[in-house]
């Protein structure tokens, strides 16, 4: 469909107007806008995982700090 003709047209590195017209043109350069958006919502995605993992490694050091405070005051 037109996501195909999209990505196909993404996947060119340069258009001539001359040949395609305008509104091929806007079609190449919208493909060309839809491709980046893409890529950084992938991008974003994966920070937002790594982020995640961050932050529980975190959670789990506070919290094995915290059982060890505890263990120490029940061993003295």
């Amino acid at each position: 469909e037109e996501d195909s003709g999209l990505l196909t047209l993404a996947k060119l590195s340069e258009i001539d107007v001359s040949i395609e017209g305008v509104k091929g043109a806007k079609n190449f350069f919208e493909a060309k806008a839809q491709a980046l958006s893409s890529a950084s919502k992938f991008e974003a995605e994966i920070k937002a995982e790594q982020d995640e993992r961050k932050r529980e490694e975190e959670e789990r050091k506070h919290r094995r700090a915290a059982f060890r405070e505890l263990k120490s005051a029940f061993t003295q």
